[in-house]
């Protein structure tokens, strides 16, 4: 007797057939940003089924959110937005700008529960008439701060006009009470482990 093979119903799609893949949606790879309520099998907020979409998403909402505050902004100012009290810094360049201006302002005793804090230029400009290279010694005690109390900072010029580059301007000045003097300073720096390249930063200290 002759065998003969019985072939089973088949539901009508083939086993493998890619098409079956496209008829199905896949699974969400998260929440579509701005906020859409959803349709479909997205749930209550629209969502993504596309992973690349998704990626995208994310980025741009990386560049939307702002960074946590590196610092107090000096000198103070009321805060907006997300500062809080006072306007903070959310910038890492701006924040060493500004925390090595404070370090070159400040002066011996000046720094509440850090007396050696700052640069201490005051007793340099006190003697400012009597210093035969202003620049040198100031340039010394600015070094010496910045490796003792920044030290991921390299300094690599620096000038002032009381010094040789140009003649300190005697008041009355704008801004400047007679019998003063202004001096005016020009550290350029860099951070090589931020990748921060050659920064100019300009200080104005008043003297009698």
């Amino acid at each position: 007797m002759s065998k003969h093979e019985i072939i089973f119903k088949s539901s009508g799609v083939k086993r493998g057939d890619p098409s079956l893949l496209k008829t199905v949606d896949p699974k969400p790879y998260g929440i579509k940003t701005p906020l859409e309520l959803g349709t479909g099998r997205s749930g209550i907020f629209q969502m993504h089924f596309n992973p690349v979409e998704q990626i995208d998403d994310n980025l741009n909402l990386l560049k939307t959110v702002d960074p946590k505050p590196y610092g107090i902004k000096t000198p103070l100012e009321l805060g907006t937005g997300r500062s809080g009290i006072f306007q903070m810094h959310f910038n890492p360049v701006e924040q060493i700008d500004d925390n090595l201006k404070n370090l070159i302002l400040t002066n011996s005793g000046e720094r509440l529960g850090n007396y050696g804090y700052g640069a201490n230029l005051r007793p340099l400009l006190a003697e400012l008439n009597n210093i035969m290279d202003f620049d040198a010694v100031a340039m010394e005690s600015i070094s010496t701060a910045v490796r003792k109390h920044m030290p991921f900072v390299e300094l690599s010029t620096f000038a002032s006009d009381a010094g040789g580059t140009l003649n300190a301007v005697p008041g009355p000045e704008e801004g400047v009470p007679v019998s003063m003097t202004k001096v005016n300073i020009v550290v350029k720096y860099s951070v090589p482990k931020l990748r921060i390249g050659e920064r100019a930063l300009n200080v104005s200290i008043l003297c009698i």
